[in-house]
């Protein structure tokens, strides 16, 4: 059974790089997937960011998502330097985020909270919060359910922390930024 899901995972990779090579972007999409996963072959977080990216530029919100998050994580090498990872990110989740999905809502609120990759305004990054926050009857969001409205509460009070710090003026809290980004994960 194990070696014929790995027979499976195996074609079904080969599959979607015949069809990513063609340029569809849900095939350039799930081939990222398997890359980034190492399911059917190797892990490869090159490949997985090279197909993101292709997906992304064809308006995948997914992997716009998928994308900014390797960016922003420095996943795979692509950007000079740290900053300029934040840059691609905070543009990637932008794109993700107008398109409604969720969780790029949240790391989009968060880094114009930080001024990662941008300026800093604490006004947008409340709106995009709003968004990442409100409930959608048609998928996607973070806080339908008891389980994810429990994150969402936890989100929140990492937020309102945040904004007391930046206020207080007191140094790095990358970590809970980080926490914030474990908790919209659920």
């Amino acid at each position: 059974d194990d070696i014929e899901n790995r027979v499976k995972e195996r074609l079904t990779r080969e599959f979607f790089l015949e069809r990513a090579d063609q340029g569809d972007k849900d095939a350039q999409y799930g081939y990222a997937c398997m890359c980034y996963e190492g399911k059917g072959g190797i892990r490869d977080y090159f490949s997985a960011r090279k197909y993101f990216k292709f997906a992304a530029d064809q308006n995948c919100r997914l992997s716009q998502y998928r994308y900014a998050h390797m960016c922003f994580e420095g996943v795979a090498g692509g950007c000079l330097d740290v900053e300029d990872g934040f840059i691609l990110a905070r543009k990637y989740y932008g794109q993700s985020a107008d398109q409604g999905y969720k969780m790029a809502q949240f790391n989009y609120a968060l880094m114009w909270f930080e001024g990662k990759g941008g300026l800093k305004d604490t006004r947008t990054a409340k709106g995009y919060y709003s968004l990442a926050s409100t409930p959608s009857y048609h998928g996607g969001s973070i806080g339908t359910s008891t389980k994810n409205n429990k994150v969402l509460e936890e989100c929140q009070v990492v937020f309102d922390l945040l904004n007391k710090i930046n206020r207080a003026g007191k140094g790095d809290h990358f970590f809970l930024y980080e926490y914030a980004k474990m908790c919209s994960k659920g």
